[in-house]
């Protein structure tokens, strides 16, 4: 009787894995994986007392050459498209390790070939078996705060343009509902197999379906954590049934397509994050060496005014903060379009930077809203508010600047509040920890403007 053996540990001569970690292995979905053998693609080697399929790794090693194989020549039934946008996709996630929550900054540009690749492999992948749509389109989520179901198309096949035309058509009418809004807003799939036998409830999507004949549709979220960042839907004109297995393939796509937008967008982060910290720094060096140059007073404020207003415009741009601003600086003032909740919190930050003495004086800025507000482990003063109907969050830090002069920096950014979404800012606030950084080198290259008074 063969003896089985745990998945990963080192057998005599090979090792060995189990299903989830097989397909891990082969960078494929589980359910791809679980097809091969119902199909007798990939046969297990062994199986536990349980059940459980165990697979050797010369056994994977086979089934990957033939799937790397069917990838390059497009002959295989379906593990070569799922194979090659999976490794697509890892290969984005290679570049940025750790997933991102700021993905708008991504989709309110031009989509990099990276990403265009992947969506476009995906598109490919659902025209072979086992699903082969005929009609499939992949449209990303464009962060539009005043449209909550914006899409962008990104990748589709089989459309007629009129499918556009339509729709725009439709949703530019008011009090127009579709079916593709509860995906976007509470990331679960919408599936119709026959259109004639089970009306839309929504008035926008009978109106499309009529205009396009269209007879079946399904709509899968693509989905990182609780965020939808677009769909993949697949639609025909004669009647059609999904079975489990198809949707589960299909899910293992949009899975791959997400991990991909995340990794990337993330990876636009940090470098974005990087290059203004290091702007931030040199810029308040060479202004601190310029101002050093300055005998005239008022000549010197002037100067200085500029250049708090130049590393506020650095900030802005590196964070895609709202507004920002430093607090009891000399000479410096503040601009008008501060909200006065980001006011509050950035006085509660000033008056809890200072010692026991002077914290009472400075504390009767903050207007008692202190309790509102709190410190983070770094220090940071943290915050949230609503303002006509929209939600922000904001982060303030209390410095002391040359000569021993009490000062704090303060920024806002609007939370993406999307339908569906929990009423509480906090779980789609874009502040990150690469935020809190870059408000500390704000407020590092502040000082050194002010140390050349």
């Amino acid at each position: 009787m063969e003896q089985p053996l745990n998945p990963g540990v080192e057998a005599a001569h090979e090792r060995w894995f189990g299903s989830q970690a097989a397909a891990a292995y082969l960078g494929i979905h589980r359910s791809t994986l679980f097809h091969a053998m119902r199909r007798e693609h990939l046969i297990p080697d062994g199986h536990t007392p349980g059940g459980f399929a165990r697979f050797r790794q010369s056994t994977l090693e086979a089934f990957r050459r033939r799937i790397s194989e069917e990838a390059a020549t497009g002959t295989g039934p379906i593990y070569a498209p799922i194979h090659t946008l999976a490794q697509l996709a890892h290969e984005v996630k290679d570049m940025a390790p750790v997933w991102g929550q700021r993905h708008h900054f991504l989709l309110e540009k031009e989509l990099p070939n990276e990403v265009k690749e992947v969506c476009e492999s995906a598109i490919s992948a659902v025209s072979k078996p086992p699903v082969q749509a005929r009609k499939r389109l992949l449209a990303l989520r464009t962060f539009d705060p005043y449209n909550a179901y914006g899409l962008k198309t990104v990748a589709q096949a089989g459309i007629d343009p009129s499918f556009f035309r339509d729709y725009i058509m439709l949703r530019s009418q008011p009090q127009t509902q579709f079916v593709t809004d509860e995906t976007l807003a509470y990331g679960k799939e919408a599936y119709c197999p026959n259109t004639q036998h089970d009306p839309s409830p929504f008035n926008g999507s009978r109106q499309f379906i009529e205009a396009q004949g269209i007879g079946s549709y399904l709509a899968l979220p693509i989905s990182s954590g609780e965020l939808t960042l677009g769909l993949l839907l697949l639609f025909d004109n004669e009647p059609r049934e999904f079975n489990q297995h198809e949707r589960a393939f299909l899910k293992g796509i949009t899975d791959q397509v997400a991990l991909a937008i995340s990794a990337y967008a993330r990876a636009v982060r940090l470098d974005t994050y990087a290059q203004a910290g290091q702007q931030l720094t040199q810029s308040g060096l060479e202004a601190q060496a310029r101002l050093r140059g300055i005998t005239c007073e008022a000549d010197r404020l002037q100067a200085q005014r500029a250049a708090i207003a130049e590393l506020l415009k650095v900030f802005k741009a590196g964070s895609n903060a709202d507004c920002a601003y430093v607090l009891n600086l000399p000479g410096i003032e503040t601009p008008a379009d501060v909200s006065p909740e980001l006011s509050r919190l950035t006085a509660y930050a000033l008056s809890e930077s200072q010692p026991g003495e002077r914290r009472p004086q400075l504390a009767a800025r903050s207007h008692d809203f202190s309790h509102k507000y709190s410190k983070d482990e770094k220090g940071l003063c943290v915050g949230k508010w609503q303002t006509h109907g929209r939600y922000y969050s904001g982060l303030a830090l209390g410095i002391t600047v040359p000569p021993a002069t009490p000062a704090a920096v303060g920024a806002a950014w609007r939370c993406f509040t999307l339908p569906g979404a929990a009423s509480d800012a906090a779980s789609l606030t874009p502040v990150t920890p690469e935020d809190h950084a870059l408000l500390v080198s704000l407020a590092g290259a502040c000082a050194l403007v002010m140390a050349a008074i």
